[in-house]
């Protein structure tokens, strides 16, 4: 086993991948565009605009990926150390130490792998950035959104685990490796249940139970804890599963090794979750609108549903999320409650949270509303339309927008 370790690890000094830690200049793709060379590691950079902070963001295309048949693709978030304040020397050094298991993720999966870097940690101000790397995919690559996973490794993993609440609807799936869900997330069932809506896997390496509990070993996994709780993560999602009626594609599983990436693993998780399509037009969500003073933060559509406008004292409320649960029934029937009690911690405040919003729009997929017929929507259990909806002309969204048959918009 130590043997074909050894080997595995010494296939990409075969391949010889280059780094260029530079802007791309010139093309195999699509000139000067981001992503433009096949079967070479290439670094390009982003600013994040919420934090004006420069990203490095290396990529590898497989020459057997068909660029014109919707690839797959799957954006990497790496693991971090004490020396994160080096800044782009420590951006520099952390994609260094994944590229050669980014390419071998990447050949073994046939997709396109993204590795962006960060030295200001994987939070919710980072989303912008990954968005704009998701955009980027999109429209030079041509990547679809039923096929694109956001993956990471240690405190990478941790970022997913932040972070899969907020994007639940802009990838298919969500890996989280050798780390742990941030306790907020799985405290707060309205965080976990936007988890009912995706594809969400989370592992970790341990050499043993003993040494997770004690700690002593130097190369063993440093998130012992986790092996008490992502059970009880488990059992909460069971919970709202059972309650919602829904089912969640939400795994835990427990691996022998040490806190390095586990490869062979990662490549069979990712090609497991790459058979879960996103499912745009499901008749049920159970989700959140996050308001944020800085509007680049915000993150307002959720599926067919997005919020066009907040209250001015938003900015100055302590609730900066907004809960919802809507339903769509075979009757046409369209039940959205805004500000509902999804879990005990904050039950108290859902007059506060919906006088954060203030108009509301529900789009109509023709998977789920059939709108030759009269549709009737009930906002906060008070009936706002019951009749037939005229379709509109969409020009948001583009990606999903040949799903939507039309739209209504609602003042709360």
């Amino acid at each position: 086993m130590r043997l074909f370790s050894i080997i595995y690890r010494l296939i990409p000094l075969l391949v010889v991948p280059v780094l260029n830690a530079h802007a791309i200049q010139g093309s195999e793709l699509v000139q000067n565009a981001h992503f433009s060379q096949v079967a070479r590691l290439q670094t390009f950079s982003l600013e994040n605009e919420p934090t004006h902070s420069t990203h490095l963001v290396t990529y590898y295309i497989p020459s057997s990926v068909d660029l014109n048949a919707s690839p797959r693709a799957v954006i990497f978030l790496h693991g971090g150390s004490y020396q994160m304040a080096r800044g782009l020397e420590y951006q520099t050094a952390q994609i260094h130490s994944y590229q050669e298991d980014l390419v071998h993720i990447a050949e073994s999966t046939r997709s396109i792998v993204v590795l962006p870097g960060t030295h200001i940690g994987w939070n919710p101000i980072i989303v912008p950035l990954l968005l704009e790397i998701k955009r980027l995919l999109q429209t030079e690559l041509h990547v679809s959104g039923d096929q694109l996973i956001l993956a990471g490794h240690s405190m990478g993993a941790m970022g997913v685990g932040r972070l899969a609440s907020f994007l639940t609807d802009d990838f298919s799936a969500f890996l989280a490796v050798s780390g742990v869900i941030d306790p907020y997330t799985y405290e707060r069932s309205y965080h976990l249940a936007a988890l009912l809506n995706t594809n969400f896997q989370t592992s970790i390496a341990y050499r043993t139970k003993i040494q997770m509990k004690a700690h002593t070993s130097y190369n063993g996994e440093p998130f012992p804890e986790w092996y008490d709780q992502a059970p009880h993560a488990a059992k909460l999602v069971n919970e709202l599963e059972n309650q919602y009626q829904i089912k969640a594609n939400f795994t835990s599983m427990f691996m022998g090794g040490d806190h390095q990436p586990n490869v062979p693993m990662i490549t069979e998780s990712l090609m497991r979750l790459s058979r879960y399509q996103r499912n745009d037009h499901q008749k049920k969500l159970l989700g959140f609108f996050k308001f944020d003073a800085d509007p680049l933060l915000r993150r307002d559509h959720y599926f067919w549903m997005k919020a066009l406008e907040y209250e001015s004292s938003a900015a100055r409320a302590p609730i900066t999320t907004v809960r919802f649960k809507a339903e769509v029934d075979d009757q046409n029937n369209v039940d959205i409650v805004i500000g509902s009690e999804l879990d005990n911690v904050t039950e108290k405040y859902p007059s506060a949270e919906r006088s954060l919003l203030k108009k509301l729009r529900v789009y109509f997929p023709k998977e789920i509303v059939d709108i030759s017929r009269s549709v009737q929507v009930v906002i906060n259990h008070q009936v706002r339309w019951n009749a037939i909806v005229k379709p509109q002309p969409l020009v948001e969204r583009d990606e999903i927008a040949a799903h939507y048959a039309a739209f209504l918009d609602f003042d709360l």
